[in-house]
């Protein structure tokens, strides 16, 4: 993984994974039930630094209109293209 420098006043990669991370998480557990799923919609960078945290490597980057399905299970959360 590269180390970036977040511009002035911008988040850090690892900040933005957290934050990402936090996000999904109160979605799957707030909002998805057992039948329903929940959609979460980003920019591709932002999912981008969900995966590099879920994966442990760098994706390439995600096109736009991309969808990914993302299984939560209280522990780090398994991500995969469709």
């Amino acid at each position: 993984v590269v180390d970036r420098v977040a511009p002035g006043g911008g988040e850090s990669q690892e900040e933005l994974s957290l934050r990402m991370h936090a996000a999904v998480g109160r979605a799957a557990i707030h909002v998805a039930t057992e039948e329903v799923p929940a959609l979460v919609v980003t920019h591709g960078g932002a999912m981008r630094s969900l995966l590099v945290a879920a994966l442990g490597e760098v994706p390439p980057p995600i096109a736009n209109g991309a969808i990914w399905r993302i299984t939560w299970d209280e522990k780090p959360i398994d991500a995969r293209p469709l």
